[in-house]
């Protein structure tokens, strides 16, 4: 069936048209989970810190709705600057959620159970992989905005079984993983992947400016665009009671100069 779909794309794309394996529904948002983390939006980018003694975790999050195979997944990059590197060397973490038990639905994420202390019910029979730089070195500020390979410069691993600790016996890069492991199977749905500053003391002082994150092919900014705020004031100092020429939903004042919001 993918040689299939293969073909059909590969016949798309010579007729130079667009193929997305990605919902175009898809979403980026980014929050905080436990104590002492923030995650801050300025302009076109989230940063994302993690202080010395935090209990919490920052997380950029890649919504996708509907799921994408695991055996789908051609690439997955972001884009940040290393503002201030951890204590341990590592990049972000990079966390696939994955429907596990196969009902459909996402039920828990890698970055509540890491906060959760390891509890099973943070997870409800699902798994996800989790990633981290290899090798781990001495990570250093970035000069500028630098984008990382999730797939090819990262190792992963998941919960074991009971979903009670940590499993190491698929520490591998995403593309040597040996499926299925701890129920996860690689036609398995993904439904969103975070992008995290924090999980674990090892990325304590981690602070990291986002600019956008792509899987597929597709890039995400991680900003949320912001209203453009409506002047109440001054926008028709000139009118002189000439109601007319007032913008839709403003009125004159009492001076019959400036428009005002109702």
């Amino acid at each position: 069936m993918k040689k299939f779909l293969v073909g059909i794309l590969s016949v798309l794309l010579l007729m130079g048209l667009t193929v997305s394996l990605v919902s175009a529904a898809n979403t980026v948002s980014f929050g905080t989970t436990g104590v002492g983390a923030t995650a801050i939006q300025s302009g076109s980018t989230v940063e994302l810190f993690t202080p010395d003694g935090a209990a919490g975790s920052a997380y950029i999050r890649l919504e996708i709705p509907g799921g994408i195979e695991l055996d789908d997944i051609g690439s997955l990059s972001y884009t940040a600057q290393v503002l201030n590197p951890d204590t341990s060397g590592f990049a972000p973490e990079v966390v696939l959620n994955i429907d596990a038990d196969g009902d459909g639905v996402l039920e828990g994420t890698g970055v509540d159970w890491m906060q959760s202390g390891h509890n099973p019910s943070a997870l409800n029979g699902d798994n996800f992989l989790s990633g981290d730089n290899w090798p781990v070195s001495a990570l250093v500020a970035d000069g500028g905005m630098v984008n990382r390979n999730a797939l090819g410069d990262y190792m992963y691993w998941s919960a074991n079984d009971a979903r009670d600790g940590l499993s190491f016996t698929l520490y591998s890069p995403f593309g040597s993983i040996g499926f299925p492991q701890h129920d996860i199977d690689e036609t398995d749905r993904v439904y969103s992947i975070d992008f995290i500053a924090g999980t674990s003391g090892s990325f304590n002082n981690l602070r990291v400016l986002f600019e956008s994150v792509e899987l597929n092919e597709t890039t995400y900014p991680v900003s949320v665009p912001q209203p453009t705020p409506t002047p109440t004031t001054d926008v028709c100092a000139n009118i002189d009671g000439d109601q007319s020429g007032v913008p839709d939903g403003l009125h004159l004042d009492a001076s019959g100069q400036n428009c005002v919001a109702f």
